[in-house]
């Protein structure tokens, strides 16, 4: 278990956001088992990096979406999510 909590939570709407951002729709079971798939805790860490949430969410998207896009989970490139550094 983690030693510390952390206020951000990467959700299944998240993932939702993504999709509907390529134009996707998939069915409640594959949003299951794509939320299930997902490196949740990498997204987190990625987002963790920030101090605001506006970045923080940024940041998670964009990741969730890289790892969707290598791993050809429902989405291809072109990006829709960056972070501005």
């Amino acid at each position: 278990m983690s030693m510390f909590l952390n206020a951000f939570e990467f959700t299944s709407e998240d993932i939702v956001n993504i999709l509907r951002a390529h134009d996707t729709d998939i069915t409640i079971h594959q949003l299951a088992e794509l939320h299930s798939i997902l490196d949740h805790d990498s997204i987190v860490r990625s987002a963790l990096q920030y101090n605001e949430p506006e970045m923080q969410l940024k940041s998670a998207l964009s990741h969730a979406e890289d790892l969707m896009i290598m791993d050809g989970l429902y989405i291809t490139e072109p990006k829709r999510f960056y972070v501005d550094d």
